[in-house]
């Protein structure tokens, strides 16, 4: 029996055999999916908490201090520093509004990264964005570039785990 199925599964016509003596469908479990192990939710959920950590400082780092928390305009009021930064990064814009888009977008994707919603997009993107500025803004700093890029492909390609809006939506949405 055990040499017969080893035989179908090498050898069967629609090639999905994987490994030794056991097909694609008998290695995973039923209803089983990439990134649905406990290994995989918590390296997930560390690699989603650390990326909105940094975005959320580096944000607040870069933007101007608040005199009043609740008017929406002081979350993405950019410090000088900032708008000069830009106008170097990309000599072409440089105005306090893409400084603005700039803190915004960092603002709005670490909350995004932790609570686990657009994960695999916010992956790519933070692998990109890494690259920009190993490559372009600061070569120095490709170790830790390096690393950001390296959490954002674990994001991308295993995506961010059981605890998360994502898996929880994809959840409700599959109908069996």
């Amino acid at each position: 029996m055990q040499s017969s199925r080893r035989f179908l599964a090498l050898f069967a016509a629609t090639g999905e055999a994987v490994g030794p003596g056991l097909a694609h469908d008998e290695r995973r479990r039923a209803g089983e999916r990439v990134g649905s192990g406990l290994a995989d939710t918590i390296a997930g959920a560390l690699a989603r908490f650390a990326l909105a950590a940094e975005m959320w400082t580096w944000s607040r780092a870069n933007a101007a201090p608040m005199e009043n928390w609740t008017e929406w305009g002081a979350w993405i009021r950019p410090e000088p520093g900032l708008i000069e930064a830009v106008g170097a990064w990309i000599p072409a814009v440089a105005d306090a509004t893409m400084a603005a888009l700039m803190l915004a977008t960092m603002q709005i994707g670490a909350v995004m990264l932790a609570v686990g919603f657009l994960t695999r997009i916010g992956g790519a993107l933070v692998v990109i964005l890494s690259c920009v500025f190993m490559l372009q803004i600061l070569p120095e700093a490709w170790t830790t570039a390096s690393v950001y890029a390296a959490l954002g492909a674990y994001l991308m390609l295993r995506g961010p785990g059981m605890v998360s809006l994502d898996w929880s939506m994809g959840r409700l949405a599959r109908f069996k």
